[in-house]
């Protein structure tokens, strides 16, 4: 076991900054997910985060702040997200968000849509790729 020596009470709370392209996986499929050991589980955290859309040439084509947006019927997110998927576009994910100083993890999954939406997605003939380059990930406030 560890302690964090450096943080008395009052520091229950920790800041992530992360800087992430995913060449090939568009925003809208993308959530910022968090659990802990405590038992806290967030699917799509919010927080500073920002979702900047790219095309299939690393170019930034609009931006959007990681928050609860209008949803789409799941025909209209399929119609909607394979466009996205034929155009090649990606999604680069920055900011920061805060939480729990408690052992857990984040990531970044598909979990903006059931499974069974995705599914379809993929019975037409779509892959998901993944590929990823992570330009910054660091722990608390930045002193540089």
């Amino acid at each position: 076991m560890l302690v964090d020596v450096e943080h008395g009470e009052g520091h229950d709370r920790i800041t992530i900054n992360l800087d992430v392209l995913m060449y090939r996986m568009p925003c809208e499929a993308l959530t910022l997910d968090v659990q802990d050991v405590m038992g806290m589980h967030i699917s799509d955290i919010r927080g500073d985060v920002i979702r900047r859309k790219i095309d299939k040439n690393g170019n930034h084509i609009g931006e959007q702040q990681m928050i609860e947006a209008v949803r789409e019927s799941n025909q209209e997110f399929i119609q909607h997200l394979s466009k996205q998927l034929d155009d090649q576009e990606g999604c680069h994910i920055f900011g920061h968000f805060n939480i729990n100083r408690a052992p857990g993890m984040f990531r970044i999954s598909t979990h903006s849509r059931d499974q069974m939406t995705l599914s379809k997605i993929i019975e037409q003939g779509y892959q998901f790729n993944f590929t990823y380059k992570i330009n910054h990930l660091s722990f608390g406030t930045d002193v540089d």
